[in-house]
């Protein structure tokens, strides 16, 4: 989230965000924050942020092949591709790490 030029990237897991995020909006003079790095600022802005305040913002996300982002979420927590595919959900019931990362990418799109 950035207050100057006024927007919000709504990062999903999974689908190169952390990269854009280092290699692009990092690297350039704006004051960015998210809750990941700034959980305390984060929530303060969050708090006070109104629907109003929201439509001053330009909000975005990227998205990914859903069949790229499952491998890349079997890769990353390590889980042979074919296990995870035949197992998904009784591995997000276990789990909630590859819950978190596998949620819909709309849920990063769209707000209520």
């Amino acid at each position: 989230m950035c207050e100057e030029p006024r927007f919000i990237y709504m990062k999903a897991p999974r689908t190169g965000g952390t990269s854009i995020l280092r290699l692009t909006f990092e690297k350039m003079p704006l004051d960015i924050f998210h809750h990941k790095n700034h959980p305390g600022r984060f929530a303060a802005w969050l708090s006070q942020a109104t629907d109003a305040d929201l439509e001053q913002y330009f909000i975005f996300t990227f998205v990914r092949n859903p069949w790229d982002r499952a491998v890349s979420i079997a890769g990353h927590f390590q889980i042979p591709f074919k296990q995870f595919a035949e197992n998904f959900q009784q591995l997000v019931t276990q789990d909630q790490n590859p819950l978190e990362h596998s949620l819909p990418l709309h849920n990063y799109a769209y707000l209520e």
